[in-house]
């Protein structure tokens, strides 16, 4: 049997570590994890201990495949050090496209030029690079200079024995409850969410659940605060068993929003778990959302940050729920058919083969 190290810092219970795992094991490659957590090593000190991990594990027979698992920015160059091997980077998105997203350098700061260098110099050793989507499969051939054979896509999906249809508690107060998670960065769009809750702050059947935290989190407090926006409950982090209950009880789920030129190419997480649910999105029309979805079919588009174009959609999509319904069997549906697990595995599975690994 063949034999594939899973190299890196990655999540051990990250969706796309099992659905990767399971595919090199389809494939017929023993699979042979070299992981450290960086929440209990970091700095250098992660680094130093993979390679004493991976010597030790490839020292009584080698190795056939390494696979360096997301997030595997800085981890490529170590594998590239210590291996001959041919190597599969998932670099999932892009870390430059990352920096020059939250804007906190200019465009001519040495960080950002570094964090360009990163993903060219990770696209020149690797053999193979894995992203998202087509959008980001461009991106890096265009853009960052990686050689489009080199490029591949393997979609995102959920974990759908988490996130399932499930049935909704009846709604007795007929307020409809507008429900969004996730972290607090500017590529998610927030400030367009809340801006089109006060645009709908006079409609008493709508409330709006805001569940996360971070960058922006206080900012946005303080845009609920001065424009006085009533009916937006800023909400923390629970548990994904609590998450799920709630969402299941969310009459629509809010995507992403932003105008920014990442926010094109990106189909946040919550979105995938919101179809794995059956639930009625509505999200920006994007070079990324197109990929996936129909407009009127299996989500509502909207203009990226145009906050009354959300406005206008969720009035929509509150006053015919038959549209509402549609859009969230057509949600369903299409992530039974190409984002689930089977057919996410199936895709690496492809992805070797045209590689011959």
């Amino acid at each position: 049997m063949k034999r594939a190290c899973y190299f890196g810092i990655y999540d051990l219970l990250h969706s796309r570590t099992r659905i990767i795992k399971k595919g090199l094991a389809s494939a017929g490659y023993e699979v042979i994890e070299c992981q450290v957590d960086p929440r209990k090593i970091s700095g250098i000190k992660k680094y130093t201990e993979l390679i004493h991990k991976y010597r030790s594990l490839q020292k009584d027979k080698p190795f056939d495949l390494i696979v360096v698992g997301f997030p595997g920015y800085f981890t490529v160059l170590v594998v590239f050090a210590i291996s001959s091997y041919p190597l599969i980077f998932d670099a999932y998105i892009s870390y430059f496209d990352g920096v020059r997203d939250r804007k906190n350098y200019s465009l001519f700061h040495p960080r950002l030029w570094y964090a360009w260098s990163v993903d060219f110099l990770n696209g020149l050793v690797s053999d193979v690079v894995l992203t998202i989507n087509f959008a980001y499969r461009d991106f890096f051939v265009s853009k960052l200079k990686v050689a489009s054979r080199k490029m591949e896509v393997l979609h995102k999906g959920a974990d759908e024995t988490v996130f399932f249809p499930r049935q909704a508690l009846e709604n007795k107060s007929n307020t409809h409850v507008i429900g969004w998670w996730g972290s607090f960065i500017p590529l998610h769009g927030l400030p367009v969410i809340v801006e089109a809750a006060k645009h709908l702050e006079d409609s008493s059947n709508m409330e709006f659940h805001i569940y996360g935290g971070g960058q922006l989190r206080v900012d946005i407090g303080k845009q609920i605060k001065v424009n006085d926006v009533k009916n937006v409950k800023l909400l923390p982090f629970i548990p994904r068993p609590e998450l799920v209950n709630k969402i299941k009880d969310f009459d629509l789920v809010l995507g992403i929003f932003n105008s920014s030129p990442k926010s094109q190419r990106c189909v946040t997480n919550k979105v995938y778990e919101a179809m794995a649910m059956g639930k009625a999105i509505i999200t920006q029309n994007s070079e990324a959302n197109r990929e996936i979805f129909t407009h009127k079919v299996n989500a509502y588009l909207v203009e990226p940050g145009n906050a009354r174009a959300l406005a206008d959609a969720i009035i929509a999509l509150v006053n015919d729920k038959s549209l509402r319904d549609k859009i969230a069997k057509g949600a369903e549906t299409i992530f039974k058919e190409k984002f689930a697990t089977k057919h996410i595995e199936n895709e690496f599975v492809d992805i070797l083969r045209r590689h011959g690994l």
